[in-house]
């Protein structure tokens, strides 16, 4: 008897907390449409042509460098012979100062001077 009245309010809560996160994930997806059909994208313009091409992944979700911090997301520096340009679409989630991009930047060495950005507004 005393079974009962342990596992059926357990099982309820766990049901309940399934369902909240269900719905939790729903909304996320919903937000997350939502902010990528706003995305006020910046055109970068004509960069003209190059003889030199460096891709330098500054931040990623993985790696095998303990110095260097990760994150879900990724980061390219794009080096060419006039041009930097920063491909960053890192989430920064745990809002850190500096971020995780900024901490592997001055870890690697890397300077900008200017920054090329997608920006996703922020939801309601």
């Amino acid at each position: 008897m005393n079974f009962k009245r342990i596992v059926i309010p357990a099982i309820a809560v766990l049901l309940t907390l399934i369902a909240v996160q269900q719905y939790r994930h729903a909304q996320g997806i919903k937000s997350a449409i939502s902010r990528f059909e706003n995305a006020i994208i910046e055109p970068v313009g004509d960069i003209g042509t190059t003889h030199r091409l460096s891709i330098l992944p500054l931040m990623d979700f993985h790696t095998d460098d303990p110095r260097l911090a990760t994150e879900v997301g990724l980061s390219y520096l794009i080096d060419t012979d006039t041009n930097r340009i920063l491909f960053d679409v890192g989430q920064n989630s745990g809002g850190e100062a500096p971020s995780p991009l900024q901490r592997n930047m001055a870890v690697l060495g890397v300077e900008l001077a200017t920054r090329y950005r997608i920006h996703f507004p922020q939801p309601p």
